[in-house]
């Protein structure tokens, strides 16, 4: 999440500097184009879209653990995690640790 802020951040700061006049594709391959001011407001969205609670109550981060999207001792304990599946937005941890341990 780090790095996504400082994208954001970079991306925001090069519309400044561009202005609206300039645009680019987004998502990629939609033929939709966008503002880079638009574009952060969408990867903003989508990006929030993983930890508030969707029409069904679920939350993207807790994947498919029932536990973690029902119990209510549970529910709103939101972790964070490094890294997150690409598609659904689960909570993911790296194959080894810090130490290069498995």
């Amino acid at each position: 999440m780090p790095v996504n802020f400082l994208i954001l951040l970079a991306l925001q700061q090069y519309d400044v500097y561009y202005g609206a006049e300039f645009r680019v594709e987004c998502p990629t391959g939609s033929g939709h184009s966008m503002t880079l001011k638009e574009v952060v407001q969408e990867l903003e969205r989508r990006l929030t879209q993983i930890f508030l609670r969707d029409e069904n109550g679920r939350r993207a981060v807790f994947g498919s653990c029932e536990l973690f999207n029902t119990d209510p001792n549970w529910r709103d304990l939101i972790p964070f995690h490094e890294y997150f599946h690409g598609d659904t937005g689960r909570g993911a941890e790296p194959a080894t640790r810090p130490d290069g341990r498995a």
